[in-house]
């Protein structure tokens, strides 16, 4: 690490939990996960003191995305440590982003106004919002046998 302080201009450092607890996995899905090489990561600064609020609301996304039988997931991730927290993060597959545009619009189609009242709620304990994309790299990746 001293070797390449020298050529760095910031440093960010998290540890996040994966919550299958407040994720969605379809029980029929539209893709195979080897299908998605590309994620949309949102980052949702929450308010402090929200954290409860927040996992109501992923639970509560859940809920909807079973009761339309919806064929894309998400998963949730909870940041343990890192600074600017509390922050929860919301990780969606796709082949690549016109396929996650599609996907999106057949999900708001399906899900309406359902679906607008739980962003509302979500946007509305979040402080700050971003949206990173992000591709899985399986050439620079060691995955174990």
């Amino acid at each position: 690490m001293k070797r390449g302080n020298g050529a760095l201009v910031s440093y960010d450092d998290a540890v996040a939990a994966q919550r299958d607890d407040l994720s969605y996995v379809p029980a029929k899905p539209r893709l195979k996960a080897e299908e998605m090489p590309y994620a949309r990561i949102d980052y949702y600064y929450l308010k402090p003191g929200t954290e409860e609020q927040a996992e109501q609301i992923a639970k509560d996304y859940v809920a909807l995305f079973k009761s339309k039988d919806i064929p894309d997931g998400f998963t949730i991730y909870t940041a343990l440590s890192g600074h600017d927290l509390p922050l929860l993060v919301a990780v969606i597959p796709a082949k690549n982003p016109a396929d996650l545009a599609t996907a999106d619009e057949k999900t708001n189609a399906a899900l309406g106004d359902a679906l607008r009242a739980l962003q509302g709620r979500a946007l509305s304990i979040t402080r700050r919002f971003e949206r990173k994309d992000s591709w899985y790299r399986p050439d620079m990746s060691y995955m174990p046998k």
